[in-house]
Order: C-alpha cells, then sequence, then structure tokens
C-alpha cells in the first residue's frame, strides 16, 4: 500500500486522497472507536501526514537526501529516526517496518545511498563474523559493516 501510495503520487501524479493508503487512514480515524495509525487520530492529522510526506519528496528533489540530523539538527529523539535495518542469520539487510515511504521516494528519484540504523543483527550472524574474523563480536560487527559495500 505504501508503494502503490508514494508511486501514485510522485509517478502518476495523483491527489493523496486518491491513494488507498489515504482511504485506509481515514477509515481508520473514522472508524467507532477511531483506530489511530501513522501517528494520526484524526481526519486534520491524517491530511497533515500527507502534507509532509509530499513535502519530504519536495525536499528530497531539489537537496538530495538528508539524514534525519540534518534535518532536524541536535534533536536526538529525531536523529535516531533513520531507517531501521536488521541483518538476517545468513548477513543479508532487512528493512525494518519505518521509513518504507523514503526508501520508494529515494528510489524515484534516483538515490544510491540513503542512512540507515542498525537496530539488531542475528546472533548467528554475529557468531559467524567472530569466527571469521577471529575477534571478539564486537569488534567483528564493526570490521563487517566498516568493510562492507551494501550495494
Amino acid at each position: 500500500m505504501i508503494h502503490e501510495t508514494v508511486r501514485g503520487l510522485f509517478i502518476d501524479g495523483l491527489e493523496y486522497q486518491e491513494t488507498p493508503q489515504y482511504r485506509w487512514m481515514m477509515e481508520r480515524v473514522l472508524s467507532a472507536p477511531p483506530e489511530p495509525n501513522w501517528g494520526c487520530g484524526s481526519t486534520e492529522e491524517v491530511h497533515d501526514y500527507f502534507e509532509v510526506l509530499i513535502a519530504t519528496f519536495q525536499s528530497m528533489k531539489t537537496k538530495g537526501y538528508l539524514d534525519q540530523s540534518q534535518l532536524h539538527g541536535k534533536d536526538v529523539k529525531k536523529a535516531d529516526d533513520e531507517i531501521p535495518v536488521y541483518v538476517t542469520r545468513s548477513g543479508e539487510l532487512c528493512q525494518g517496518n519505518a521509513g518504507n515511504h523514503r526508501i520508494k521516494m529515494a528510489e524515484i528519484l534516483g538515490v544510491e545511498r540513503v542512512p540507515v540504523i542498525f537496530w539488531g543483527i542475528h546472533t548467528v550472524w554475529v557468531e559467524k563474523l567472530s569466527n571469521r574474523f577471529d575477534m571478539p563480536p564486537r569488534e567483528s560487527v564493526l570490521f563487517w559493516v566498516q568493510g562492507s559495500d551494501f550495494d
């Protein structure tokens, strides 16, 4: 639904009210009792959500992809709001449950790299790295991350 919404808005030229995500969000906040989602508990907040989404795309289009500290300065809470990524037991990257709109917008705009924050690394992978590099777990993970291209 998120990818359909982003494609609809920024490729197909839909108004946000025509997107499946908007309809879904509005159904939730208009239900009795309301079911807040994406941080929206009212129709006004849903409209604000989409205005911010559109502003984010325009900013990314004109200024490039800015990380959260560039956008919010020293606001630590926001600075930690990069796209969450997990590492699986086989060492593959897996996107968490946030940042989906930003990823799709970056893809549409041809942005090649986006900042992420590692939220979790499977212990099996940490053990493999530790054995491979003959280093303690923390050092082996840092060594792997610093030497990886992730492309």
